[in-house]
């Protein structure tokens, strides 16, 4: 404890030793966050019962703000695409409704994402539903969220996509560890561009 308690409180500092707690978190089957977070390339359809439309990187929308803020209660990040002529040429408002994955991995390619989400969110008489669907390391899953103020559900939209992300995130060496030895392959480097991303 620190401080003075006649002067204005105590305030406890706590510490914790990285080590044995990630080896206690792996015993238990949880997967580890590592400091480098694969982005997740978003596509929004939003239908707020007077206009339909698709949330795109550099719009000024206010629901940027709060999905990009749930993303970070759910230690996200997500990008939003361009939707320039290229996006406006391969994607519309129904497409990214119905959540077809198919064409919304096609039409990603641009952006070399790791993960693509694909949401739709919907104004109800009650607050807002959701429907949303997630393609990770060829995966595919599927959730809705009800009716429900718009704050939670950006919440519950976005928490299976992070449960999904983090069971799939690589394990994290311990700090205690000895060095190993890894063999890396990579696969796919048919361009220049494509080498100077591998060598960076």
């Amino acid at each position: 404890y620190e401080g003075d308690a006649a002067a204005g409180g105590l305030f406890l500092r706590a510490g914790f030793a990285a080590a044995p707690l990630d080896a206690a978190l792996r015993q238990q089957g949880l997967a580890l966050w590592g400091r480098e977070r694969a982005a997740v390339l978003v596509w929004v359809a939003v239908d707020n019962g007077q206009r339909r439309y698709l949330l795109g990187a550099e719009d000024a929308d206010p629901l940027i703000a709060q999905l990009q803020a749930a993303a970070r209660r759910q230690n996200l990040e997500l990008v939003l695409p361009l939707l320039d002529l290229e996006d406006q040429s391969k994607v519309t408002f129904t497409r990214v409704q119905e959540g077809d994955l198919d064409g919304m991995a096609a039409a990603s390619a641009r952006y070399q994402p790791q993960s693509v989400l694909v949401g739709s969110l919907q104004s109800a008489a009650n607050g807002w539903s959701g429907r949303w669907a997630l393609r990770h390391a060829g995966e595919d899953t599927r959730w809705q969220v009800g009716e429900t103020p718009l704050a939670t559900l950006l919440d519950q939209s976005l928490a299976p996509a992070a449960g999904k992300l983090a069971t799939r995130a690589p394990s994290v060496p311990l700090a205690d560890t000895a060095p190993a030895r890894v063999t890396v392959r990579v696969e796919g480097v048919t361009r220049l561009h494509d080498y100077a991303r591998v060598d960076q």
